[in-house]
């Protein structure tokens, strides 16, 4: 694993650049194909691509300085191809962008949020190989034997990386397959919040420092939106979850 892929004279083409830029070209086209058979245009979902692509960047970015103001300097924020960005930040970035330019095109903007769903998804996928083949993201010391060892890193660790890729694969595939059955406005994108939330909140908990109270937010967020969008009530599933109970005697 390795930090740069190779280099040409002075450029160096970063690993984990390289798999942000397939994640991008991938989930841009999964955008382009399967916003056109919703009838949106196809020069915009472009736009549409690239300002949620800057606005997840921009958010990953200011929140990971926010969770971790030592570890960067103010020269050193735009350097993504390095790493250092944090999920749920790109979450909320993408959100705000998309509503602005949704409100400008006069698109559905929750249509919008599922399409971007399904593509962040892929792209989340691709990118965190990318931040394991690079070195930048491991987790707690174990004695599994799919544990890593990392240059610069105590003992072998468990490769986090590799468990959200997986996670974010099994998502992707899962809510896709749902996606093509026509369900409500907003469904996937809630759905893709809630799964995401869990699993990011499980790899957390395989790392060290790590604060789970954004991921636990995130997965709270998407079932809360599950239950508003499938019309179920808290309160009565409370009822039928507790009257299944023993009951003291």
């Amino acid at each position: 694993m390795s930090g740069a892929i190779f280099r040409i004279g002075s450029v160096t083409i970063s690993t984990f650049g390289l798999f942000l830029a397939l994640s991008y070209i991938f989930a841009t086209f999964l955008f382009w194909r399967e916003g056109k058979k919703q009838g949106f245009n196809e020069e915009k979902l472009l736009d549409a691509s690239l300002i949620i692509l800057i606005s997840a960047l921009v958010g990953a970015r200011a929140l990971f300085v926010i969770m971790h103001p030592l570890e960067i300097t103010d020269l050193e924020f735009f350097t993504l191809w390095k790493g250092g960005l944090s999920f749920p930040g790109a979450i909320i970035g993408s959100a705000i962008g998309s509503y602005f330019y949704c409100k400008r095109q006069k698109w559905s903007y929750l249509t919008i949020l599922d399409l971007a769903s399904i593509a962040s998804l892929l792209a989340l996928a691709i990118s965190s190989l990318g931040l394991h083949f690079s070195g930048s993201e491991w987790g707690l010391r174990t004695n599994l034997p799919w544990a890593v060892e990392f240059i610069g890193v105590l003992g072998k660790r468990h490769p986090t990386g590799i468990y959200l890729s997986i996670f974010a694969f099994v998502i992707f595939f899962l809510v896709y397959r749902i996606y093509r059955k026509n369900p409500k406005e907003g469904l996937i994108f809630f759905l893709s919040l809630f799964l995401f939330g869990l699993s990011k909140l499980t790899v957390d908990y395989l790392k060290e420092g790590q604060n789970l109270y954004l991921s636990a937010a995130l997965a709270i967020a998407g079932l809360s939106g599950l239950y508003f969008k499938i019309g179920r009530s808290v309160r009565q599933d409370l009822v039928r979850f507790f009257s299944f109970l023993p009951k003291r005697r």
